[in-house]
């Protein structure tokens, strides 16, 4: 799950939250400020995607060449709206 806040730090910079699981349990959760100070709420979520994906692809290529099975990634956004 990916979720982020718009411009809640001084500067304008944005929070991404971060929360991997693997079966029923978190293996990875994180929030951070985002590096970057956006414009819009589109850009702070372009760059929680961007965080994510890295995590996501180092994990999906770890699992694969350990011989287990990766299904297609799938990252879901958190709608609060």
């Amino acid at each position: 799950m990916l979720d982020h806040s718009y411009a809640v730090h001084p500067y304008m910079k944005s929070l991404s939250g971060i929360f991997l699981t693997l079966g029923k349990g978190a293996t990875y959760a994180t929030s951070s400020k985002q590096k970057l100070s956006t414009k819009s709420l589109m850009e702070a979520e372009l760059l929680a995607i961007d965080d994510a994906m890295a995590l996501v692809l180092w994990t999906r290529h770890f699992l694969a060449t350990k011989g287990m099975f990766v299904p297609t990634t799938t990252i879901y956004q958190h709608n609060k709206r």
